[in-house]
């Protein structure tokens, strides 16, 4: 598990590295950082990254990490549940509004069991804009599972989620 971590460290350094002169470039906002639940897990802590933008079209990727506590109390005795998800996606809509769709493969550790699962993102997004200092972001959508090798106690195949541009 530790090396699952480190290679999403790297990719995150790498992403963030990738655009070292930003503040160079007209539109500066091609990172978010948010909060996004329930989908497979209780809550999601996630980063994203615009990587290719068209008048009416934008390629996105995220990586994240999601959590959920499990019962430790007989008969249950569930172990929590640790999630990797990175994301590719494509958003059509052209300011604030965006339709969101792509594709979501969850890595599971789930006690001493690891599992993948592929799930699909449809959903919508804004941008909340008052003035140059508040950027701030939300999504709402459904987020089925279209593949699965291992069920879960817990899944809730809808989400929504609020962060940051940055």
């Amino acid at each position: 598990m530790m090396r699952w971590i480190k290679g999403i460290a790297l990719l995150i350094l790498i992403a963030l590295g990738a655009n070292l002169n930003a503040q160079s470039s007209g539109d500066t906002l091609n990172n978010i950082i948010y909060v996004t639940g329930p989908r497979q897990g209780l809550y999601h802590l996630k980063y994203e990254r615009r990587l290719l933008k068209f008048k009416w079209t934008q390629t996105i990727a995220s990586i994240g990490i999601g959590y959920m506590p499990g019962e430790v109390e007989p008969p249950r005795n569930d172990p929590s549940d640790f999630i990797i998800t990175p994301e590719i996606a494509q958003l059509f809509g052209t300011n604030r509004t965006f339709l969101e769709l792509g594709i979501e493969p969850s890595i599971n550790f789930y006690g001493n069991v690891t599992y993948v699962d592929l799930n699909a993102i449809i959903g919508i997004r804004g941008r909340i804009t008052k003035n140059e200092m508040t950027n701030g972001f939300w999504h709402l959508g459904y987020n089925p599972r279209l593949f699965y090798s291992h069920t879960l106690h817990f899944d809730l195949p809808i989400y929504f989620g609020f962060g940051q541009y940055f």
